[in-house]
């Protein structure tokens, strides 16, 4: 398995890019912030969309002329008010996200790709269910999936998502279950390590809150 090896000049090219977005605010690298655009309407509504980010390394070089992933990055969830603004904002993220130049490692090259989905909510003070999903990065070895070894703190993470009622969190839990299916499944067809997603619906009872 090819590996990503942060050199000092990756690591320079990585700090540079951050020192870029403070230095010119209109930087075309940079997002805007999803709360700017919202009404105080909107922003009370107890309807929300979260935008569900799942970014990857690729790198391709010497031992592969086609892009691959090497390493994953957390699962980012960001919660915005509709759909309209959760689609737009996913679709800049991905534009910005691919033009991060990574640079160069010998002859590999690196850059990132991403893969959003927006999924509707309810506000969490609202809710009467939640889902959890958590999310693992694994390699698949000798047909023995595993744990990543190495600070397992940087590879996994948890996260929740609140719905209406419990029919709600089901209907989303099936739509990300089959989005985390076919992006296991492209990952796994270019490489030896992915991310590993299992999703749980839970109800909250509020007689003991």
């Amino acid at each position: 398995m090819k590996k990503l090896l942060l050199t000092p000049f990756l690591l320079a090219s990585l700090f540079s890019l951050g020192g870029e977005l403070k230095a010119n605010p209109v930087s075309r690298y940079e997002l805007p912030d999803p709360r700017s655009s919202l009404s105080e309407s909107q922003s009370n509504s107890n309807e929300v969309w979260y935008l569900l980010n799942q970014s990857e390394i690729q790198w391709k070089g010497d031992y592969s002329r086609k892009w691959g992933p090497t390493s994953y990055e957390k699962l980012k969830i960001t919660t915005v008010s509709d759909r309209t603004i959760c689609e737009r904002l996913a679709s800049k993220e991905k534009r910005w996200i691919k033009q991060i130049d990574l640079g160069r490692d010998g002859g590999s090259i690196y850059r990132y790709d991403a893969h959003t989905n927006c999924i509707k909510g309810k506000n969490e003070n609202k809710a009467s269910s939640l889902l959890r999903i958590a999310s693992i990065n694994m390699r698949k070895n000798d047909n023995d999936y595993q744990y990543f070894n190495n600070d397992q703190e940087q590879f996994s993470s948890f996260d929740t998502l609140y719905f209406k009622d419990p029919s709600k969190c089901l209907f989303a839990k099936a739509k990300l279950d089959r989005w985390f299916t076919s992006l296991e499944n492209n990952f796994l067809s270019k490489s030896n390590v992915f991310v590993r997603y299992s999703t749980e619906c839970f109800t909250i009872d509020k007689r003991f809150l």
